[in-house]
């Protein structure tokens, strides 16, 4: 328990999977343990599972990672793809950003009451988040939200329950990582539940996130034409993203197209919100930030110790 209220849930998680390792190799079987540890076990795989994708250079994995290409604009972007042998498309980015621009980013994924904010949206016809509620919260950044989303005819509304987390790596990995995934319905002592109406679906997602000190080497940076400021530090993000629209008399590969677009714009779009929070140009991002101090001090302090990780293996 001690791990998981330092968002250490790789060790809580292994530690609950060694006390039902013992119990016949069932943990759900272990009288000792509850809902909330069976959860740490789930959580700490697919946090290894989240590393094991992003911590690896694309570029070595050729037959598993597409490249569609990178921008060297405004920011430094590179974006790949994966299609599994069921049609479904999975996105990769990758963004170097400065030290600076990471309290910002954090704000913009983490306060899901003020999505509605910067989410693309609009009134004919209509798209867009109609409510975005965190309906739960279980440690810093350990959320689960309801969101949902308008669409237009002949398109049914969709709605997801989101349980994200982020996760304290710097020990093994020297990073943090973050889960975001729909969660089934009765799941969360039964906070998830069936669609509202007969119109409305639910929505399919697996992300995954990554922030680590950028790697002198990265590609992005050797061809970069950006400025970036001398007296900061550079962070790598790296995200991933699945989506399942549940749109049946769409093609596949229709769908994969407009998401891989669409993936691209949206990135940007949020990279620019965050620079507006740093600007002090979204006061309720900023306001949120201030109420949160311990959050956004933890994630700041435990970036720190990353940078001072990786200076000790330069030496």
């Amino acid at each position: 328990k001690e791990a998981a209220s330092e968002e250490k849930y790789i060790v809580a998680g292994n530690l609950c999977k060694q006390v039902g390792d013992r119990h016949d190799g069932d943990p759900s079987s272990h009288p000792l343990l509850t809902e909330e540890h069976e959860r740490w076990i789930v959580m700490a795989e697919q946090t290894e599972q989240v590393m094991k994708d992003l911590l690896v250079d694309p570029s070595e994995s050729p037959e598993y990672w597409k490249k569609q290409g990178e921008s060297h604009g405004h920011r430094d972007t590179m974006i790949h793809y994966h299609v599994d042998s069921r049609n479904r498309l999975t996105c990769r980015i990758e963004t170097p950003i400065e030290s600076s621009l990471l309290l910002p980013i954090i704000s913009v994924f983490n306060e899901t009451d003020l999505h509605h904010t910067w989410m693309p949206s609009w009134s004919v016809p209509k798209v867009g988040i109609k409510e975005s509620n965190k309906l739960g919260e279980y440690g810093r950044g350990h959320q689960l939200i309801y969101m949902y989303v308008q669409l237009p005819f002949p398109l049914h509304d969709r709605e997801v329950y989101e349980h994200v987390y982020a996760v304290d790596a710097i020990d093994s990995h020297n990073c943090i990582a973050i889960k975001a995934l729909s969660s089934p319905v009765g799941s969360f002592e039964g906070l998830v539940k069936e669609p509202t109406g007969k119109k409305v679906r639910q929505l399919g997602l697996d992300v995954g996130f990554t922030i680590r000190p950028c790697p002198l080497d990265h590609h992005l940076l050797e061809t970069s034409k950006a400025n970036y400021p001398e007296d900061e530090k550079l962070i790598l993000l790296s995200l991933q993203q699945w989506v399942d629209p549940h749109v049946s008399f769409v093609p596949q590969t229709m769908q994969n197209f407009f998401t891989r677009n669409f993936m691209s714009s949206l990135w940007g779009g949020l990279l620019k919100v965050a620079e507006e929070v740093r600007e002090n140009k979204r006061p309720d991002h900023a306001k949120a930030i201030a109420e949160k101090k311990e959050l956004y001090d933890w994630v700041e302090a435990r970036v720190q110790v990353m940078f001072d990780n990786m200076e000790i293996e330069q030496k």
